[in-house]
Formats: C-alpha cells, sequence, structure tokens
C-alpha cells in the first residue's frame, strides 16, 4: 500500500475495522473505473482477505494534490453524497422496514462510514465493489432493450414511492432529510463548462440535419439552443412543494450496474453516484432516465409501454407502503410532468450519448483538468453519423408528440 494515497490507505483501515477481521487481511489493490466512467471521482478496487473471509470494496476520492479550485468545486459533491448513505438511505431502510416492505428499494451498494477519520482535503468513499459479485455496466452505444428499460424505470418508481409514502406518513421525519437540499444544477452546469459542451454538440446536430426536411426541428433545436440556461435555470422555480420528493437526479447509464442470472435474465439493478440528489418531480427523474442515453428508436415508438411500467409499479409500491398515489401524485400529473420536462432528458442525452461513442482513451475525468471542466468534445469523429442518427431520431420523437 506504499504507493497509495493516504486518504486511501485511511479508508481501507476504517473497512477492516467494521469488517472485524480477527487477523489482519491481505490487502490487494487494482485500479476502479475506467476514465469517463466517474467524472469526477478517482477510484481504487480493494481485496481484503484472511482465512476466515474475503471483502471486495470500491473506493473513491479525490487527488490530495487537487488545486484549490478542484476542492471548491467538488468537495460539497463528496460531501452530498456521503450524507445520502449516512443520513438518508438509513431513514428509507427503517421506513421500509417499519411496513414490512419486502421488496422495497435496496438497489445502492453497501456504503462503509469512515467515520473519526482525519483526512486530508476531502474524504473518500468506501463501498462494497459490485463487479466483484457479477454486476456490470451497459454498452452504452448499444440500444436498451425492453426488459433492462423497464426494470430501471421500475427501480426508479420504487425510490420515488417510498419517498412518497414518507412525505405523506412521517412529513417531520421527511423534512429531516430534505429541508436542506438546494437545486443548484444551473450553477453546477456553468462551473463545470456544460452549456459549453451542450452549446458545441447542438449545433453540430443542427449542422447534419437536413435544411428541407428537418425544418421544423432545427427551429425547436435553436429555439432551444438560444433559451438554454434560462430553461435549466427555470426549473427549481416550477418544482412545487404538492408533488416534489427527493429524486435522485443523476440518472444516466453510467450510475446504474446490471446483474443477470445464469439465463440472461436481468435480476437487479443497482443506482450509484448520489452526489447530485436533490428535491423534484417524480415525473421529471422519469423523463431523465427514460431519454438520457437509454431510450432508442423502438423505445421512442413505444413511449406508453415505459409510462404505464413506471406508474404502475409507483403505484403498487405506494399502496403497499400504506399511502394513495391517486392522492399523492394522480397519473394525469404525472404523464403532465413527463411532457413539461422531457426537454431536460433530451439535452442531457445529447452528451451521454457523445460520451457513449467517445474512446475511453480519449476521455478526461473532470479531476483530471486543474480547473475542474468538462472537456469540449469534437462533432467530427469516427461514429459521429451514428451517433447524429440517434439524436435525429430523438428529436423527431420529441417534434412528433409535440415535447419541445
Amino acid at each position: 500500500m506504499d504507493s497509495i494515497s493516504e486518504n486511501v490507505k485511511k479508508a481501507i483501515e476504517s473497512v477492516i475495522k467494521i469488517e472485524n477481521f480477527t487477523t489482519y487481511p491481505s490487502v490487494t489493490i487494482t485500479s476502479g473505473s475506467l476514465n469517463g466512467d466517474g467524472l469526477t471521482s478517482k477510484t481504487v478496487a480493494v481485496n481484503l482477505k484472511n482465512d476466515q473471509k474475503s471483502v471486495d470494496v470500491f473506493i473513491k476520492y479525490f487527488p490530495e494534490n487537487a488545486t484549490s479550485n478542484q476542492i471548491n468545486l467538488f468537495k460539497d459533491i463528496y460531501e452530498t453524497e456521503t450524507r445520502f448513505y449516512e443520513k438518508v438511505y438509513p431513514v428509507m431502510v427503517k421506513f421500509q422496514k417499519e411496513r414490512k416492505l419486502r421488496d422495497g428499494f435496496d438497489n445502492v451498494a453497501r456504503y462503509y462510514p469512515c467515520n473519526n477519520v482525519d483526512f486530508n482535503g476531502i474524504a473518500p468513499i468506501a463501498l462494497s465493489n459490485l463487479r466483484a459479485v457479477g454486476y456490470g455496466m451497459r454498452d452504452l452505444k448499444e440500444e436498451a432493450n425492453q426488459e433492462l428499460l423497464v426494470k430501471v424505470l421500475e427501480t426508479y418508481a420504487k425510490l420515488h414511492a417510498t419517498f412518497l409514502a414518507m412525505k405523506d406518513q412521517q412529513p417531520e421525519v421527511y423534512k429531516s432529510i430534505s429541508s436542506e437540499l438546494v437545486d443548484d444544477v444551473a450553477e453546477k452546469f456553468n462551473d463545470v463548462g456544460f452549456y459549453d459542451v451542450i452549446k458545441v454538440l447542438m449545433k453540430g446536430l443542427i449542422d447534419y440535419l437536413d435544411p428541407k426536411v428537418d425544418k421544423i426541428a432545427i427551429e425547436k433545436l435553436t429555439e432551444f439552443l438560444n433559451n438554454l440556461e434560462t430553461f435549466v435555470s427555470d426549473i427549481p422555480k416550477l418544482i412545487t412543494n404538492d408533488y416534489s420528493i427527493i429524486t435522485h437526479a443523476d440518472g444516466w447509464s453510467n450510475n446504474m450496474m446490471f446483474l443477470y442470472n445464469e439465463s440472461k435474465r436481468l435480476i437487479d439493478v443497482k443506482i450509484l453516484d448520489w452526489q447530485v440528489y436533490k428535491i423534484s418531480f417524480p415525473g421529471l427523474e422519469a423523463t431523465h432516465v427514460f431519454y438520457n442515453a437509454l431510450a432508442r428508436k423502438k423505445a421512442l415508438d413505444n413511449v406508453e409501454i415505459y409510462t404505464d411500467a413506471y406508474y404502475n409499479k409507483l403505484k403498487e409500491q405506494v399502496e403497499k407502503l400504506g399511502s394513495d398515489v391517486n392522492k399523492l401524485y394522480p397519473k394525469e400529473v404525472f404523464l403532465a410532468h413527463w411532457k413539461q420536462f422531457a426537454k431536460y432528458g433530451m439535452m442531457l442525452a445529447i452528451v451521454t450519448n457523445r460520451v457513449a461513442f467517445m474512446s475511453k482513451d480519449d476521455i478526461v475525468d473532470l479531476v483530471d483538468n486543474k480547473d475542474g471542466k468538462m472537456p469540449i468534445f469534437s462533432v467530427d469523429f469516427k461514429e459521429k453519423d451514428r451517433y447524429f442518427k440517434l439524436l435525429k431520431d430523438l428529436v423527431d420523437h420529441f417534434v412528433q408528440n409535440d415535447l419541445f
């Protein structure tokens, strides 16, 4: 462990204590995510093993030699994720357990608290290593099939149902874990240069479209591009208390891991990276997840399958938890939110699909940029035709369904 960050060493020692090894384990450290899998973190995978047991841990950490600007940008992100695992998720588990819910939301990795440790700069986050027990990430270039899309949306429906029921039945408890949340996504987008990235990619898409055949799409995209910052900054003002709850707020494919059985059937989904969880509408998050790098042409032509799958699971879970979904989040409100905020998912899909078509060697994690800015992605690359064809399908869907 000599060449490993001091913060990582301290996190490993914390895990060893929590796991209560009877004899000190051997420690094997390998690389964690590849570049681009975790844009705001460095990672290592750690195996701890003695004669009695073997434990696999995944540690996210921030470089100790980071600049003050980087620390200022990312410190609150780490603290937010830590707060979710230490404060929010245990309350969710308790709420579900009290209602004897057997199939509740448990779709996160195990968290190892590194309390009472004096870290340098930003404290790392230690989680169970899901890869070690068979979970994997999907190929972002390939279309997500119906089974996967439905499973992911139902997973988010379980998350949302828990918070809807908790807010209904235990408002003070819910308030204790939600009152300090602030939606500063517009500020964060500006800090990391997201607007510059999306503008370059949207202009590239507009140039790709046919001025005659795609005239309406070009007009709609141009209008959206010209009002991009206003659209994003106005969203928090539209989130009323009536139907809003805690949401994950970062639902793209790189923040999910999937477990299949021997028959290649998808049996579980884990949601990763709770760094920006916030108050929002369930329907906004559902559109975010559906459009943001998951949905392709076949799914776009059959949206009702997925809105029904999501809402049916939401209704089922809310009722199992003892509340009335028609009172807390009527289907007509859900569908209205889907239509109102679908552009947010489309906007993010333009960026995340571009990431999907990048070579891993070309991706720079934000923590490697001294200013913490996202790289400006080129619109001239090997698979640009495939990328822009996907986006054209997405934009056509928005035009045809009056979602702009």
